[in-house]
C-alpha cells in the first residue's frame, strides 16, 4: 500500500533524504542548492528541512512509502493571500 507521512526529525529520515539527493538521476533535479555545496552535506539537509519540520509554517515534506518502507519524498507549500504564518507579505497587490 501506497501512503504518506509527514517528515520527521530523525537521523533515519535525514539521511534517507540525503541518500536520494546524491543518486546522480535526482541530483540534477532535486536539489538546488543555494550555498554550493557538492555533494550535499548531511549538515545542509538537516539546516533546509529540519526547519521546515520543526517549526512548520507554509511549506510540509512527507515521505512516501511502500507498505511503510520510504521510497520517494513529496512536499507543498502554501501561496496564496492566506498563507500561514505570512500575515505580513506583500504580495504586490
Amino acid at each position: 500500500m501506497i501512503t504518506l507521512r509527514l517528515m520527521e526529525d530523525t537521523m533515519d529520515d535525514y539521511t534517507a533524504m540525503r541518500n536520494w539527493f546524491l543518486e546522480p538521476e535526482l541530483q540534477e533535479w532535486v536539489w538546488c542548492d543555494e550555498k554550493g555545496e557538492p555533494p550535499v552535506p548531511l549538515e545542509r539537509i538537516i539546516e533546509k528541512y529540519g526547519s521546515r519540520i520543526k517549526n512548520p509554517i507554509d511549506v510540509f515534506p512527507y515521505f512516501i512509502l511502500k507498505d511503510e518502507n520510504p521510497i520517494g519524498f513529496i512536499q507543498y507549500y502554501i501561496q496564496d493571500r492566506t498563507t500561514i504564518g505570512r500575515s505580513n507579505y506583500n504580495y504586490g497587490s
